[in-house]
């Protein structure tokens, strides 16, 4: 068990016996936050201390297979969304008359609960030249910059330019067929000068896409560089933040709030293919209301991106191993 000032998380293998301990413990005065389950089998359950009422948490679950609500807060909450926003996706469920547990829940009618709460940008409009893709370090963000260059450049016919900053060689060497031009620098190279002279070399491109990782706290490794160009680069760019489907809620919440100063275009889900559970950055995108632009459904370039629709991503919350 790990405590915060206003949360707790419970670990355990039982679902049910973990919902028991908490309320031999807290007593009806919690609020369940999310249930996930790890991929250790292991389920995890983040409560928080706030004197609310655990409002019908207990009847959802042991409510009859077949009843639509408490199927759906099944489906939602066994993948790790969080209890405020499963409440709200179940609010009004009339769209999806004739849920049992033999049929389940198809992509069509996931798809309409998902489009309850997220926002979907399928066609996105880049207004700004320079388009920043930032995100935690080896969250796909190299990998998303390449992809989406290329197809524009195949499918629009435009001059692309990719600047990826301390970002996979492999990557960047399966560009070398393409009409896409790449800059692969480290950090430590990132100083003023190199981004002046890069938008020097660069200004007869008609999209310029800058790779740039969040700084985290304490990092040396070129960190201040980084940080310089960012915010160099804020007044006269729009950016999209590339979120993993490895991380954390509360990790990923952390680089929302830390970009939130930017002209944040959308949301890149990447490794969306792997199999993992979607509850987090379902509970995210729904919380911040920032749109979901792209989906990374691959490690093949320029072909794993593609526009993010609610038909989708319903498909991968449904197919995920951990459901």
């Amino acid at each position: 068990m790990k405590e915060m000032d206003d949360t707790r998380t419970y670990l355990g293998p039982d679902k049910f016996d973990l919902i028991e301990q908490i309320k031999t413990e807290l007593g009806d005065e919690v609020v369940i936050l999310s249930v996930e389950r790890r991929p250790d089998a292991n389920y995890e359950i983040e409560v928080a201390l706030s004197g609310q009422e655990l409002v019908g948490f207990e009847d959802s679950f042991e409510a009859p297979d077949d009843d639509v609500i408490a199927s759906l807060l099944n489906l939602l909450m066994n993948q790790g969304v969080r209890y405020n926003i499963a409440k709200k996706m179940v609010t009004d469920v009339s769209f999806v008359e004739g849920v049992s547990k033999e049929e389940g829940w198809s992509v069509t009618l996931f798809s309409k609960v998902l489009s309850s709460v997220i926002r979907f940008e399928e066609e996105i409009c880049f207004t700004e030249r320079n388009v920043v893709i930032s995100g935690a370090r080896m969250s796909g963000k190299t990998s998303i910059a390449l992809k989406l260059a290329i197809q524009l450049s195949n499918v629009c016919d435009i001059k692309c330019a990719v600047v990826t900053v301390g970002g996979s060689q492999i990557n960047i060497d399966r560009t070398d067929a393409t009409d896409v031009t790449v800059f692969g620098l480290e950090p430590e190279e990132m100083g003023k000068g190199v981004l002046a002279s890069i938008m020097q070399q660069t200004e007869d491109y008609d999209l310029v896409f800058f790779d740039l990782p969040l700084v985290e706290d304490g990092e040396s490794r070129g960190g201040k560089n980084v940080e310089g160009c960012l915010q160099a680069l804020r007044p006269c760019s729009e950016m999209l933040i590339a979120l993993d489907c490895r991380s954390s809620f509360h990790y990923q919440a952390k680089i929302l709030e830390e970009l939130s100063d930017f002209n944040i275009k959308g949301c890149v889900l990447t490794r969306v293919d792997q199999g993992l559970p979607l509850g987090g950055v379902v509970s995210l995108l729904a919380e911040s209301e920032v749109p979901l632009s792209f989906l990374g459904t691959g490690a093949v370039i320029p072909d794993d991106v593609e526009p993010a629709t609610s038909e989708r991503l319903a498909w991968f919350y449904l197919n995920s191993s951990f459901f």
